[in-house]
């Protein structure tokens, strides 16, 4: 029943597909404990996500469906231009936690930051628009943060994410972003 997404290349964790009680098959994350570090520097092995797309895909739309749960974070990248075995992603993620509690980063710094309501039990939705200019995060049809892009960050990968938890994710989509 648990079978390896196409597409996506796990960097941390163990995303898999599984079928849920009501039939839909979703992305879930499947350790729910931090992996023995192998990683010879001593440093610790990066929380779990999965990448996706071209290092040059550039003004996209990234967005998916999310559900937490009782504890644990959603998280979506974008215009991830490398990757480290031991870090977050170098580009544009947003993370949501189980309270609503949000953060903006661009190459691991948080930008912005807030508290938005969400259902953890329930579906909600996230949206990273990475433009050539800007940046906008959307959680459930709500702006959270709309930046200037850092132009060090502006082609890359995209990806889902989050801590130690089962997160469910649902309809990953990207597509062109809407240049005027």
């Amino acid at each position: 029943n648990h079978v390896t997404p196409r597409w996506l290349s796990d960097q941390g964790g163990a995303f898999e597909v599984v079928k849920l009680p009501d039939g839909n098959r979703v992305l879930q994350q499947q350790i729910t404990e931090s992996l023995i570090c192998w990683d010879p520097w001593g440093k610790n092995n990066p929380e779990p996500y999965t990448q996706a797309g071209s290092s040059n895909s550039s003004d996209y739309v990234v967005s998916a469906d999310f559900k937490i749960g009782e504890q644990g974070c959603a998280r979506i990248f974008g215009v991830v231009s490398w990757f480290e075995s031991n870090t977050a992603p170098h580009g544009v993620g947003l993370e949501i936690t189980h309270s609503g509690e949000w953060k903006l980063s661009i190459n691991q710094k948080v930008i912005k930051e807030g508290v938005i309501e969400i259902d953890p039990s329930a579906w909600n939705h996230f949206v990273l628009e990475c433009g050539i200019s800007e940046v906008r995060a959307i959680v459930n049809n709500c702006i959270l943060a709309d930046i200037p892009a850092d132009r060090n960050y502006v082609k890359g990968f995209l990806g889902v994410g989050s801590d130690w938890n089962r997160v469910c994710f649902d309809n990953l989509q990207v597509r062109p972003l809407n240049v005027n």
